[in-house]
């Protein structure tokens, strides 16, 4: 428990920190189109019978890169 109140507090600082910078680069929907990807992912884990964890975390952050490119 006392694991997950502190991952709960970190995440919820790294959250607010992530989130103003997002704001003052006028990027505010890339938490949302990084979530929407994320669940791509895991569904091509699923469909392909791919470790989901290592699956999810290098579509999101191939994707997340992908946007930040096309913004630029």
């Amino acid at each position: 428990m006392q694991r997950a109140v502190m991952g709960g507090v970190l995440l919820g600082i790294l959250g607010g920190i992530l989130g103003s910078f997002l704001i003052l680069r006028r990027l505010s929907l890339f938490g949302d189109t990084v979530g929407h990807s994320a669940m791509l992912g895991v569904v091509l884990a699923a469909l392909l019978e791919l470790p989901t964890t290592w699956t999810l975390v290098g579509f999101t952050v191939a994707f997340g890169l992908g946007v930040i490119y096309l913004i630029d």
